[in-house]
C-alpha cells in the first residue's frame, strides 16, 4: 500500500491536506501483469528504456486508477468506489501531486513498488504449463 498526505489549494482559493491511498490485492497484480505480452515489469522497463514519457504517463494512470481508494476506519477493508478515482481526478490534489510524481523518477518508481510489490515474487515463482495440471475428482 502507498499512502501519502498531500497539500493542495482548492479551487476556492482555500489551502487543503488529503491523505491518499492506493493498494492492488493479490489477484488484481495477477491480472494487470497478464495483461500485458512479458509482465508489466518488462513493460515499464521497456518504456523507461525508450524514454517513452507519455507511454509512461498512460500505464502510471491505469494502474493507479486501479490502485486508488479508501481504507476503512478499522483497516479491514480497501474500497474502491467506483467513481473514487474520478472524484480524486478532478479535485485539485490530483494535478500538484500527479506533476510531482511524473516530474520525480524516482517517487514513480517508489510509487509502483509500493502498490505492487507481488510483481517481483510473481516473476520468481516457478509456473507449471497448463498441460502440466491434472485434474482430481
Amino acid at each position: 500500500m502507498y499512502v501519502e498526505k498531500i497539500k493542495f489549494t482548492d479551487f476556492e482559493g482555500n489551502p487543503g491536506v488529503k491523505t491518499i491511498y492506493f493498494n492492488l490485492n493479490k489477484m488484481e497484480v495477477v491480472n494487470i501483469q497478464w495483461s500485458v505480452p512479458g509482465g508489466i515489469k518488462q513493460l515499464f522497463e521497456k518504456i523507461v528504456e525508450e524514454q517513452d514519457i507519455q507511454k509512461i504517463l498512460l500505464w502510471m494512470e491505469e494502474i493507479l486508477s486501479k490502485a486508488y481508494g479508501i481504507k476503512s476506519d478499522d483497516g479491514k477493508r480497501f474500497m474502491k468506489p467506483a467513481d473514487g478515482w474520478l472524484e480524486f481526478k478532478e479535485g485539485p490534489a490530483y494535478d500538484d501531486w500527479m506533476f510531482d510524481v511524473i516530474r520525480n523518477p524516482n517517487k514513480a518508481a517508489a510509487i509502483m513498488r509500493a502498490i505492487m510489490p507481488e510483481i517481483e515474487a510473481m516473476e520468481a515463482a516457478p509456473t507449471k504449463d497448463v498441460s502440466e495440471v491434472t485434474q482430481t475428482d
